[in-house]
């Protein structure tokens, strides 16, 4: 599990430890990943690496290690995401700067990262995207109070390119018999204020925000056999955001 540091890869690692699964999570600062290790330990069997994922010495070097611990990895979750990138100008454009790193974190990343382990893991099976409803459609400008100024372009571009990149792979990988799948989440609670919860929430028939818990399930479903008739799906968990 990548960006397992963050609020949804903490989240989809915890439920997937109380479902009996063993994981490996990936972080590129040791320490953080450390601290998370230490607390997930406490649900079942959990191994961290250090991995930087806009460094391919890094990959290769994590690969390898990964290797040297006798772990044959047959799943995958990409679940890295940097706020570093989301940068908007004065304008609520995304620079060049931004817009390239977004790419590479969120689309260029996850493919080098696929490839690599299809390549040096038979015991691969399936692979899940984290997306989201913005790579789907684009945001609403009356949902924030200055418009789209302080949404970055550069978020929903990546997710897009990250829900084809799921279809592409899905065809070429399917003669080593592995799946890949993206789930298009929309906004979870824990971070926004309690006004701009009020106004996500009266723009979709749920009605509510996504809740913590609710990140894991669908998760867990791409990446098991009840879904192994699912290949290049973005299965669309927003709470309708994306039908009206």
């Amino acid at each position: 599990i990548t960006g397992a540091t963050g609020l949804i890869g903490t989240e989809v690692c915890r439920y997937l430890l109380s479902k009996g699964w063993k994981i490996v999570v990936s972080s590129r600062e040791i320490g953080k990943g450390k601290k998370l290790e230490k607390e997930l330990k406490k649900l079942g069997r959990v191994s961290i690496v250090e991995m930087d994922l806009l460094n391919s010495s890094s990959l290769d070097r994590a690969v390898s290690d990964i290797k040297s611990r006798g772990i044959k990895i047959s799943h995958l979750v990409n679940c890295a995401r940097s706020i570093n990138t989301l940068s908007v100008n004065e304008f609520g454009m995304s620079d060049n700067k931004s817009l390239v790193e977004e790419m590479q974190l969120a689309v260029f990343a996850p493919y080098k990262l696929i490839c690599k382990l299809a390549k040096d893991f038979d015991s691969m099976t399936s692979i899940v995207n984290i997306s989201s409803q913005y790579g789907l459609v684009v945001p609403n400008p009356l949902l924030y109070d200055e418009g789209l100024k302080n949404s970055p372009v550069s978020y929903g571009l990546s997710k897009a390119a990250l829900n084809h990149l799921t279809k592409e792979l899905a065809v070429r990988l399917c003669e080593k018999k592995i799946r890949v799948n993206a789930i298009a989440f929309g906004g979870f609670e824990g971070r926004a204020d309690h006004e701009f919860v009020k106004r996500y929430s009266q723009f979709l028939p749920l009605g509510r925000m996504l809740k913590l818990e609710e990140a894991g399930p669908p998760v867990e479903f791409l990446l098991g056999k009840g879904s192994n008739s699912i290949n290049g799906h973005v299965l669309v968990a927003d709470g309708g955001w994306t039908i009206i």
